[in-house]
């Protein structure tokens, strides 16, 4: 049974990785991370949770597969540029963890609803972060797009988004890095 759980992680995690390897071997908007060392990473993790199914090791297996999931967290952060929407995370989500390399964001919503969204910071700092709200919006505050400055200094985090019916999109970008 545990070989079984292990063989269908390696292959949806090597799914994940496919589609992108004729793209000279760098992730579509991943500016800092090659498959060569994605794959490396993933097969660690792999070669790592082998080891613990070969010595019958339940808690090493399941902490290994909680660093392979936070890492594919992170670099489908990465890679999907740091935007999502109800359609594709649900309509009371919390995202993540995601990974904001240094710098500043311009974070922008779009929603024909109420919404609150806050960040929890896992590491780093994040500002705001701490749980606090990055938006709390009335209904048609964010039909054009609302926006919000945010910071990060390795910042590592949880994004919820509740209080919302209706659908809606949420991206990050770039301002400055550092």
């Amino acid at each position: 049974m545990r070989r079984i759980i292990l063989i269908i992680l390696a292959i949806s995690s090597i799914s994940l990785f496919t589609p992108l390897s004729a793209q000279d071997d760098d992730f579509i908007g991943c500016a800092t991370i090659t498959l060569e060392e994605l794959q490396t990473m993933v097969t660690e993790d792999l070669a790592a949770m082998e080891k613990a199914v070969a010595t019958s090791d339940v808690e090493r297996w399941v902490e290994v597969a909680r660093g392979l999931r936070n890492t594919l967290a992170i670099v489908d952060g990465f890679c999907r540029g740091f935007s999502w929407d109800s359609e594709t995370e649900g309509q009371l989500p919390v995202i993540g963890p995601v990974l904001f390399p240094d710098g500043l964001y311009r974070a922008t919503v779009t929603t024909n609803d109420y919404l609150t969204l806050r960040i929890e910071t896992l590491s780093g700092d994040c500002d705001p972060g701490g749980g606090r709200a990055l938006f709390i919006l009335s209904a048609d505050d964010a039909s054009d797009g609302a926006q919000a400055v945010f910071r990060s200094d390795s910042c590592a985090a949880l994004i919820e988004i509740s209080r919302v019916d209706e659908d809606w999109e949420l991206s990050f970008e770039l301002i400055s890095e550092g």
